[in-house]
């Protein structure tokens, strides 16, 4: 993969734009950067980049995205740059998962010690009477 095609545009100027039409302006955004970077009149929006921009509404889209470029015979496709992660690499909610699975937290391991103490006590007192 070229690094050449990956670049992270700024939206923020979408939000000049009356509030029923930021998400659209945030597409043409794209469309006229790369235009003007690719020297091509054809741009075609991916549909995950264009669900992307809209899946928080008309009013409200994002301020960044990074996209991919990637020329085509007749056009330019432009789509949603998603970074591959290697697999040394765990989300925090897999690491979460793992700790708990592999050994008992100190809550457990604290609250068992004090509850067996007391039910030998209450044993050794039953067989006392």
């Amino acid at each position: 993969m070229s690094y050449d095609n990956i670049h992270t545009i700024n939206l923020g100027k979408a939000r000049l734009s009356s509030s029923q039409h930021r998400a659209a302006r945030a597409i043409n955004m794209i469309r006229e950067y790369t235009r003007r970077h690719r020297h091509r009149d054809k741009v075609l929006i991916d549909e995950e980049l264009a669900q992307h921009i809209w899946a928080r509404g008309a009013r409200r889209p994002p301020r960044k995205v990074t996209i991919e470029m990637t020329d085509d015979v007749d056009a330019i496709l432009v789509g949603l740059y998603k970074p591959e992660e290697p697999e040394q690499y765990q989300t925090s909610l897999e690491k979460t998962a793992a700790a708990k699975q592999e050994e008992p937290s100190e809550l457990e391991t604290t609250a068992g010690a004090l509850i067996a103490p007391t039910d030998q006590t209450t044993d050794t007192k039953q067989a006392q009477n």
